[in-house]
């Protein structure tokens, strides 16, 4: 009965991760048509807020326990939607998306926080990596086939498939267990928001690791957006499959590591390693900024970048899954909806502003010399949190 949980949650997780990016994907492209960027921009930054602004309250939501339910729900809530947008004029998009979006913010949350009810605590390492080689294999997918159907036919055939490919979802989770009892909390008010912050702050160990994950969002999230493009596009002059293609590896990568973690029954072994991957991946950045400073010939750089790639979709992996994992056994079950929530709201936030900064960063050293500052600044702050204290402190989990 577990494993067949585990798998559907896993199920649940790709499709609605396919879902999630190819909505994304295409929204902004649709907003832009017949409409200036400024307006797309706005629009879609508007939508984006308004979605975001729930986040603490869908964490809550997810606490209460009724976690197939919940699964359910959201995944029919999306169909409905989809399918909605072709009843409705046009102006209904600041209506629906903005409920859309609170809802694909919740699936994310709510897959981390289900998956530790049916999942045995040396199990989680292994199961995370399934989730995430599959969920990173939708995301590959997700852009170039929506994008595909978004040219060929419209975004509103695009939504119907959407909305067929959530009720799918719907139909995969009817088939998980009903768990009751086990993690009751309390029903949804401030003050489980304010003890959630209280948690982070007494725990030693866990709230650095929070400071760190927020700040990979805020220097890195900029990368494929802004910084990759300016090197590659703007800096060397090849054309947007090249960027494409080296952005495929890093995905590659991701997938590899996955696989690789699958056959390991405990993090534990790589608790103490998560900062040194943070810290490859960033001196390989750097690296990355400062070839690009000296090496004008455009056919040498791409075969080192896409090696780069690779390596940094595999280091990152192996950071992210045994960074879950830990998250996972350190957070109560009774407080990790409102937990995956915050970090979901921390990235909604940061990632955009990290965008911004990065972007106003390359505009004034240029996308090189932005890829070494930012990686250098995260060396910076790996070691002012301190290695030995927080992996310690992991290896207790």
């Amino acid at each position: 009965m577990k494993k067949k949980s585990i798998y559907i949650l896993v199920i649940y997780s790709a499709l609605g991760n396919f879902i999630d990016l190819s909505f994304f994907t295409c929204l902004p492209v649709y907003l832009l048509k017949g409409n200036s960027s400024t307006y797309a921009g706005l629009s879609f930054s508007l939508m984006s807020l308004l979605g975001m602004l729930f986040l603490p309250i869908t964490g809550s939501l997810i606490d209460q326990g009724k976690k197939k339910r919940l699964l359910q729900g959201t995944a029919l809530g999306l169909s409905c939607l989809f399918w909605a947008y072709s009843f409705f004029p046009r102006e209904a998009i600041f209506v629906l998306s903005p409920l859309v979006l609170i809802l694909l913010n919740l699936h994310g949350s709510l897959v981390k926080a289900s998956l530790p009810l049916v999942v045995a605590p040396s199990d989680l390492l292994r199961y995370n990596a399934l989730k995430s080689s599959l969920d990173t294999l939708a995301i590959f997918l997700a852009p170039g086939i929506s994008l595909w159907i978004f040219s060929s036919l419209s975004f509103y055939h695009l939504l119907g498939l959407l909305g067929f490919l959530a009720l799918v979802n719907a139909i995969v989770a009817s088939f998980f267990p009903l768990l009751s009892g086990k993690t009751e909390s309390k029903k949804f008010s401030l003050g489980q928001i304010k003890e959630t912050f209280l948690s982070l702050k007494q725990d030693g160990y866990l709230l650095p690791l929070v400071f760190l994950f927020m700040a990979l969002n805020f220097f890195i999230g900029g990368v494929e957006e802004i910084i990759y493009p300016g090197i590659l596009l703007s800096h060397y002059q090849m054309e947007e499959k090249f960027l494409g293609f080296g952005l495929s590896c890093t995905s590659l990568g991701a997938i590899i590591a996955g696989l690789s973690l699958m056959k390991k029954s405990s993090e534990k072994n790589f608790s103490g390693a998560i900062f040194s991957y943070i810290k490859k991946n960033a001196y390989l950045m750097v690296l990355l900024g400062g070839i690009s400073l000296l090496i004008a010939n455009k056919a040498y750089y791409f075969l080192l970048f896409s090696l780069f790639q690779l390596l940094i979709g595999f280091f990152t992996s192996r950071v992210n899954i045994p960074l879950e994992v830990s998250f996972q056994k350190r957070v109560s079950l009774e407080e990790q909806g409102r937990f995956f929530s915050f970090l979901a709201f921390s990235s909604r936030v940061l990632v955009p502003l990290g965008i911004l900064y990065s972007g106003f960063l390359v505009d004034q050293v240029g996308p090189g010399q932005t890829l070494m500052l930012n990686n250098l600044c995260i060396i910076i702050l790996v070691y002012i949190f301190g290695k030995r204290r927080v992996a310690e402190g992991l290896s207790k989990s």
